[in-house]
């Protein structure tokens, strides 16, 4: 979604092509798109005079003679087009033609952009505007401080709130967290040291403007002008660079979840004050995960296993009853307790149940973790062992994920030196989503050496 340097880009470009013009006829293409009335949008923008191209936070305000503003919001995919050929495009919207000449045409894919005719006395009444706050560049860092310390969301959600501070979008803010040193999951309302704010403010004034120099940020569809890109995303520190090292400590980048939007941070230069640093090791059967998570702990990391805690909630009396409702009272011993063994046979036969057994165990997983970890203290530091991070809900808790990988040989001699039949255990675990959880991890390490090489590849991880 294009945010305020391409608006602004934009602007300048359209500035330059439609000023002194007018408006002598329209073609609607689809007037879904217009969120003012049609009948008075068809006549009252007719032999308007474009006078000026104006902005406020993400949205376009052609200003029109006689006090009359058309504002446009491009959302994720629209783009103005000149247009002297006459001919259209797939996904055109609405085309002015003017008296002048050749046209401008609206063009939007995705069909989300919106358009509305105004008198300028209404924009701040009953427009879409009317409820902007301002602009990074004019904002109070009073007015920004008491408006964080309102909110009870993350600081990221906050900084994306258009009412509270207009034109920053999810590309930006990562940016102004990654140059502030702050994680995007601090509670806004916690972000009240007054350096901090002053960081925020003068990080995203300088983040915008060098994005407005540069044209923008050229990461999917946008071009502000047919055949042309931004350049900005050259210059992006943390937007889409997962996985890449930090340019300040060169620890890998992680990117997690926040408020739904892909977030992308350095788990080491943005750590939270007020919450623990988590690492989750995960990793099919038998690949060394415990190791790697013993090797952390005895680095002073608080240790947690998933199998083991799981393993805890099979006794408990309200789980107990959510799984025999799930799968009967033939999985109960003679003691009541559930027979996992039993569980195991049934759910491996049906993935059904095995999913639906996973919608019961993994929030009371959740749960148990959140608890432990909220006993915790800023500068702690946490591992969790997760043999299945995709599809256990936890993967938005990490702040850097290790997996172990480790070749089928090495796997099942371990099994056979425990006493345990490899074969049943390796063709359990043929269902493990190595795939996605690769696509999750940060660091992967290959463990088919000695105890002591997993050491030392842990030990190479930057940041940990």
């Amino acid at each position: 979604m294009p945010e305020l340097p391409e608006v602004e880009t934009v602007r300048r470009i359209l500035k330059e092509a439609v000023i002194n013009k007018t408006i002598e006829s329209i073609d609607i293409y689809r007037d879904k798109n217009i969120i003012t009335d049609l009948s008075s949008f068809k006549k009252n923008i007719l032999n308007r005079k474009i006078i000026d191209v104006s902005r406020k936070g993400k949205f376009l305000l052609f200003m029109l003679d006689e006090d009359y503003v058309l504002l446009s919001h491009l959302r994720m995919e629209g783009k103005w087009f000149e247009n002297d050929s006459g001919n259209l495009k797939k996904h055109d919207i609405i085309k002015f033609n003017f008296l002048e000449g050749g046209s401008l045409i609206y063009n939007d894919v995705r069909k989300f952009g919106i358009l509305g005719l105004y008198k300028v006395d209404q924009l701040d009444k009953d427009s879409p505007i009317s409820t902007l706050g301002d602009e990074p560049f004019y904002i109070k860092t009073k007015t920004l401080k008491d408006g964080l310390e309102k909110r009870k969301v993350t600081i990221k959600e906050a900084l994306l709130d258009q009412t509270l501070i207009a034109g920053l979008g999810n590309i930006y803010v990562d940016e102004v967290l990654f140059r502030s040193k702050i994680h995007p999951k601090t509670p806004s309302s916690l972000v009240a040291k007054q350096e901090d704010i002053e960081g925020i403010k003068n990080n995203s004034i300088e983040v915008l403007n060098e994005a407005i120099n540069l044209g923008g940020s050229t990461i999917k569809s946008y071009h502000p002008k047919e055949g042309m890109d931004g350049r900005m995303q050259v210059n992006l520190n943390a937007y889409g660079k997962k996985n890449t090292p930090c340019p300040r400590c060169e620890t890998l980048m992680h990117k997690t979840t926040v408020g739904g939007r892909g977030t992308t941070y350095c788990p080491t230069c943005q750590r939270r004050k007020d919450y623990p640093f988590i690492l989750m090791v995960t990793g099919p059967i038998h690949s060394g995960k415990s190791s790697a998570t013993a090797y952390f702990k005895n680095k002073g990391y608080k240790a947690y296993s998933c199998d083991e805690i799981v393993h805890s909630l099979y006794n408990d009396d309200g789980v107990i009853s959510k799984i025999v409702s799930l799968l009967g009272k033939k999985i109960l011993k003679e003691d009541k307790k559930i027979d996992l063994v039993s569980v195991r046979e049934i759910v491996s036969n049906d993935p059904k149940l095995d999913k639906e057994l996973k919608r019961i165990l993994y929030p009371e997983l959740r749960n148990y973790l959140l608890k432990e970890i909220s006993k915790l203290k800023g500068k702690d530091k946490v591992v969790i062992e997760v043999p299945l991070l995709y599809g256990s809900g936890l993967e938005d808790l990490s702040d850097y994920v290790v997996m172990i990988l480790s070749n089928e040989n090495n796997r099942k001699n371990r099994l056979l030196e425990q006493g345990k039949d490899a074969d049943k255990y390796l063709t359990l675990n043929k269902s493990y989503p190595l795939g996605k959880n690769k696509a999750l991890a940060n660091s992967i390490i290959e463990n088919d050496g000695s105890i002591e090489d997993l050491y030392k590849k842990l030990d190479s991880i930057k940041g940990l």
